[in-house]
């Protein structure tokens, strides 16, 4: 995927017949038979694969498909999957797009199919923006996941990590559309199979035949739906393909259904975790040394959630735009129940420096973010849309805004079992996994898996492995609102922050200082420093001193906290890993050998069970949810909502690895 990303990938050229089936002047093909749409999907995709009979008894199951359309292959298998799937199994759909239907569209193709109209709301509501990328939208409490891949079906799947036990092959006619039915895209779809994955399509095509045969399926002809006389189906009778990461890099054996999962830390990052666990059926218990949840670094009473637009051509650019999408969904969902959002909806990023807004509208133009999520703003719109006077132009996020981090936490939290005011300090391998152990050196509990999502105390969690974590320490300034900087509406950002006045009688928080601590054990970092008050002030006058001079400088108080980062500024997410296993494993890296002699991680005997989230630095808010959703998919064995290059780029071993390969 280093090709320019676009700034518009959907399908302009839809026209409708007159019973409302879309049509696709691009490829000059429908996207459904207009007999009956879901009858077809049902006849041809369903019946191909042996639904719902295949699934039966399973607790997860995989199906991929290359074409997404409208949507209604999904709908069908949702409906089907609803009907006769156990309550606790878990549906993950996983559908490559290259040409999005827009939101409009998809609401009108979707209509006429009252029997799913339900379920059709839904896929509506919830439908991501037709931006490049991997956007990852769960249904039914999270047991169906629908992973959509926006762009080119080779790219897509050569990014894409995971199994699928189905197939459906539905992107327009081989004659019309051939990129979608290549040798390549084929033998891709082989590697991505489970043994005795089914893969069904309406085309009998005898080129797609044989090359389906040659990456090791056997195929039938079958009767076709309505007018095509026949299609194609069949079984993958080939090995599984190895993994599609370096061998180092390898997700672990999945946990089983009911595991015990023990997550250390409430804040932003145990909570997200322990959200995205719940349709799982693990039985998971959250433990912290704090009284409550965001004890931590995620405790400042209010803070900023805003995307950060990079090059889109990075691969970790592109997860954190997938990830602030994500973290909107999922907020979405949380506000209906809890008050998660602060104030007027908003953040204007106050240019810094001559480049900035070149740089942002030329990310924006390249495919950064989806246009609705940024705008750029004259000096007198920044003034009009934030109330006070910036001083300057500015980059407006509309869908960004100010949230109380601490009900963002309580409520990723809600129906969790929480043990407040317990501090683990060890870790102990036994026969059923691990125990928990206190400072007195008693077990606190046993579970089969744990989660490090305490920040940078992980590092002495860690039984086997150095993870190379930095704290940074934060500090935060209250100030006091004047009757000038109440006129306040939205966030401001400019390499720090002011948010509007918080509450009637509240004044605005600052931040933050970023300051190395390297010793985070002496708790004197936790004492308030002036010098770092005036840093925070000084910082707002240099980015707008006319802003500035509405504010005052009366600080009321402030909070000071650790960020946890990484060399590479990265998160760190995945399986814990032993040192020395590694080291006797990969120890020749250097030499360059090729990736298929060295043994797979997964297969290495250090520390199963152990698991890792931290290290966003400034940015957990915005990143955690995916990241959480990217651990559950690597702990149960569920398609990665990431790409392949992004996984291996957080994964925990990463540093270790470039240690050795310069040896």
């Amino acid at each position: 995927m280093n090709r320019p990303p676009m700034l518009e990938i959907s399908d302009p050229a839809v026209t409708w017949s007159p019973d409302n089936a879309p049509y696709s002047g691009r490829f000059g093909d429908v996207y459904f038979s207009t007999e009956d749409g879901l009858a077809e999907s049902r006849h041809v995709f369903l019946k191909g694969i042996g639904a719902p009979q295949i699934w039966a008894g399973r607790r997860r199951f995989s199906i991929g498909e290359t074409g997404f359309g409208s949507g209604r292959n999904f709908l069908a298998t949702w409906a089907a999957w609803q009907r006769s799937a156990s309550p606790d199994a878990v549906l993950s759909y996983v559908a490559v797009e290259g040409f999005p239907l827009s939101l409009e569209q998809m609401a009108r193709a979707l209509a006429p199919f009252s029997d799913v109209h339900d379920l059709a709301r839904q896929l509506v509501d919830n439908y991501p923006d037709p931006h490049p990328g991997f956007h990852q939208i769960t249904f039914a409490g999270g047991r169906v996941r629908l992973l959509l891949l926006f762009g080119p079906v080779e790219e897509m799947l050569a990014a894409l990590v995971g199994l699928m036990d189905a197939w459906y092959l539905d992107g327009f006619s081989p004659q019309k559309n051939p990129a979608m039915w290549s040798d390549e895209v084929l033998a891709t779809v082989a590697k991505l199979s489970n043994p005795g994955a089914r893969v069904a399509t309406f085309t009998a095509a005898s080129r797609v035949r044989r090359t389906l045969e040659q990456v090791g399926f056997d195929v039938e002809k079958t009767p076709g739906y309505g007018q095509k006389r026949e299609c194609l189906r069949g079984t993958f009778k080939g090995p599984s393909a190895p993994s599609k990461l370096a061998p180092w890099f390898d997700i672990p054996t999945p946990l089983g259904a009911n595991a015990r999962i023990a997550i250390i830390g409430a804040g932003v990052a145990g909570g997200a975790l322990a959200h995205a666990l719940k349709p799982m059926g693990a039985k998971v218990t959250v433990y912290d040394r704090h009284p409550q949840p965001a004890g931590g670094a995620s405790g400042n009473p209010v803070g900023l959630l805003q995307p950060r637009p990079a090059d889109p051509r990075q691969p970790y650019a592109r997860f954190q735009t997938d990830a602030y999408l994500h973290t909107l969904r999922v907020l979405e969902e949380l506000a209906k129940d809890h008050a998660v959002w602060k104030g007027t909806r908003g953040v204007i990023s106050v240019a810094r420096d001559d480049g900035f807004l070149d740089r942002y509208l030329t990310w924006v133009r390249e495919g950064a973010l989806p246009e609705k999520h940024a705008r750029t703003l004259s000096p007198a719109e920044t003034e009009a849309l934030s109330g006070v006077p910036v001083g300057g132009p500015s980059v407006f996020f509309p869908t960004a805004g100010s949230i109380d981090p601490a009900a963002v936490c309580r409520a990723l939290l809600t129906d969790t079992d929480c043990k407040f005011g317990v501090t683990v300090t060890g870790l102990r391998a036994v026969d059923a996994g691990w125990q928990l152990i206190d400072a007195d050196g008693a077990i606190i509990a046993v579970a089969e898996a744990v989660v490090l999502a305490n920040g940078v105390d992980a590092k002495d969690l860690s039984p086997a492995c150095d993870l190379a974590l930095h704290a940074k320490r934060g500090q935060v300034s209250f100030v006091k609102a004047t009757a000038q900087s109440r006129q306040q509406k939205v966030g401001l950002s400019y390499g720090g922050y002011a948010t509007a006045a918080v509450g009637d009688g509240g004044g605005h928080v600052l931040g933050a200082t970023y300051d190395v601590c390297d010793d985070w054990s002496d708790l004197s970092w936790r004492d308030l420093k002036a010098q770092d008050h005036q840093q925070n002030l000084d910082l707002l006058a240099a980015r707008s001193p006319v802003l500035a001079g509405l504010f005052g400088e009366t600080i009321t108080g402030g909070r000071a906290s650790l960020r946890t980062t990484t060399a590479d500024h990265a998160p760190v997410i995945g399986p814990l890993f032993n040192d020395a296993d590694y080291e006797a494993a990969y120890g020749d890296l250097r030499h360059g050998k090729p990736r298929e002699r060295y043994p797979s991680a997964a297969d290495l005997t250090g520390v199963p069970g152990l698991y890792v989230l931290t290290a966003f630095g400034s940015r957990g808010f915005a990143l955690a949810t995916l990241a959480a959703d990217v651990l559950v998919a690597e702990m149960f064995g569920l398609p990665v909502p990431m790409e392949k290059s992004v996984i291996e780029s957080v994964h925990p071993a990463r540093f270790l690895v470039r240690s050795l390969k310069r040896r």
